[in-house]
């Protein structure tokens, strides 16, 4: 390396994004997001140590004082001519970066995921792009987030997997009572996939609650079933683990909770009926499907 590059001021582009530390087995391993291109890249820890100092106040030299002090070895000439031409290559530099080569990547990302979404087991069918809408759905939400809300929620959660766990035997019997229409079960997938698609929604709106940002919603086809997603990869720069947690929650969270109205549908509702039979194909099979999710296998 020479004198002149050693007082190089390296400086990483505004909307590039570094995540926190998350294990990958017993690795430590940190995700960079490329908010212009959408693309992501695993690094390690020393990478990491130089990518977060390089805000265009600190030279090759300094950079390279701090690495040596942290980690005990000085990074050679071919190690700092390697990791440039690499951050270069992909752009991530305010210093080198040039917006047609950018647009170029973008477009790489783009054909490279179309790629990799060809797959005859599975495969993605994304439908929209929701960051904006869930901005604007956010404001009525919020309040789900505030502890005020969520205790009493958690609590009501609870109270109903005691009454389900309570009245097992009478749930099991009007299922199975429910067989005999096949309105019952038609009403019962349709149910299913609102709440699937609401399961979705509530991830996208956690995500962005937290700071990230949400860019597909979907359908994906997987081992010959197909069912709703949302790409909340935003959750892996979430420096905050309860964040993560929460989002990655969310989902179940508020499925619990649809499922509580048929609960007292089940109460209330005239037998045989219609709403009766369907109140207890919810309590029945979607929440214990909803509450085996919850428990590691």
């Amino acid at each position: 390396m020479s004198e002149d590059s050693k007082d190089f001021l390296p400086h990483l582009r505004d909307d590039i994004i570094l995540g926190p530390p998350l294990r990958a087995g017993s690795t430590t391993v940190y995700y960079l997001k490329d908010k212009f291109t959408n693309c992501f890249y695993r690094i390690g820890t020393k990478e990491h140590f130089l990518l977060e100092r390089m805000d265009g106040s600190r030279s090759l030299r300094a950079l390279s004082d701090a690495y040596a002090a942290e980690f005990g070895r000085a990074l050679n000439g071919r190690s700092w001519a390697g990791l440039l031409t690499l951050l270069e290559k992909r752009q991530l530099l305010e210093n080198t970066a040039n917006v047609t080569r950018l647009e170029e990547l973008k477009r790489e990302v783009d054909r490279r995921k179309r790629r990799e979404n060809r797959g005859f087991l599975r495969r993605r069918f994304p439908l929209m792009q929701p960051d904006s809408f869930l901005e604007k759905l956010l404001p009525y939400f919020q309040f789900m987030f505030q502890r005020a809300f969520v205790l009493p929620a958690l609590l009501c959660i609870v109270s109903l997997e005691v009454f389900v766990g309570f009245h097992i035997s009478a749930l099991v019997a009007d299922a199975w009572a429910a067989r005999s229409s096949s309105w019952n079960y038609l009403l019962f997938v349709l149910c299913v996939w609102s709440f699937t698609i609401i399961h979705e929604l509530a991830h996208g709106l956690a995500c962005k609650n937290f700071g990230g940002s949400v860019s597909e919603i979907g359908l994906i086809w997987r081992y010959f079933v197909i069912f709703p997603y949302c790409k909340l990869d935003d959750v892996l720069l979430f420096h905050k683990r309860w964040h993560r947690v929460y989002a990655s929650f969310a989902g179940i969270f508020v499925n619990f909770l649809s499922v509580i109205p048929f609960a007292l549908f089940w109460i209330l509702a005239p037998v045989p009926s219609l709403l009766h039979a369907i109140s207890a194909l919810m309590l029945l099979s979607f929440n214990i499907t909803i509450f085996i999710r919850v428990c590691p296998s």
